[in-house]
């Protein structure tokens, strides 16, 4: 939640709370499911080498040989996906991975729902509703903008010759306005929390 508050004043996030609770999980994933333990090796090595590399994900599919379930296939798969975000979308922030990788080992299946639900697990659901809130965020501000006269328009991506602010990059007379991710990831976690409370996931 603090994330979430952070992001939305500021567009950048501490993420030392993530990698703390990435190191929690990892030592008690180590006593309970070892094989759970390894997906958090490829996520904790990230904010020490500060640098993606693909062979940290190939530990990814060890847990796979030794416990093929539906929790480690949607678990490799999801953080995969997580990973693959921020290579396709450049404005896809570093804080919002750590946020959705330490989520999706926290909470690998829905508690209230068959286990075949979380072949599309609730990292995934957390990640759509929070794309679908800054995308109409997005539209939202754009059609705001333009009311007031100003020209503001929404781009996915960036270019290099954009000055930044901490809410817009500025091209000229255009504001691209900054999606505040993690904002959205925290109220999609929010409301999966909420239906989980009420026994709905």
């Amino acid at each position: 939640m603090y994330a979430g508050f952070e992001d939305f004043k500021k567009r950048k996030i501490t993420t030392v709370a993530f990698l703390a609770l990435d190191i929690a999980l990892f030592f008690l994933y180590i006593f309970s499911d070892f094989w759970i333990s390894l997906f958090l090796v490829p996520v904790i090595a990230e904010f020490f080498f500060k640098k993606y590399s693909i062979v940290t994900y190939v530990i990814l599919a060890v847990p796979l040989f030794p416990n093929f379930s539906v929790v480690t296939v949607s678990l490799a798969y999801s953080l995969l996906l997580i990973r693959l975000f921020r290579v396709a979308v450049k404005n896809f922030g570093g804080g919002d991975v750590k946020a959705l990788q330490t989520i999706a080992v926290a909470i690998p299946l829905y508690p209230h729902l068959p286990l075949l639900d979380s072949l599309f697990p609730p990292v995934l659901a957390v990640t759509l509703i929070a794309s679908l809130l800054g995308t109409f965020a997005s539209f939202a501000k754009s059609h705001n903008s333009v009311k007031t006269g100003s020209i503001r328009t929404f781009s996915p991506t960036p270019t290099p010759e954009m000055q930044e602010t901490d809410k817009f990059w500025i091209n000229g007379q255009n504001k691209i306005y900054k999606i505040p991710f993690v904002t959205f990831i925290a109220a999609g976690f929010t409301l999966l929390l909420i239906l989980s409370l009420l026994r709905l996931v």
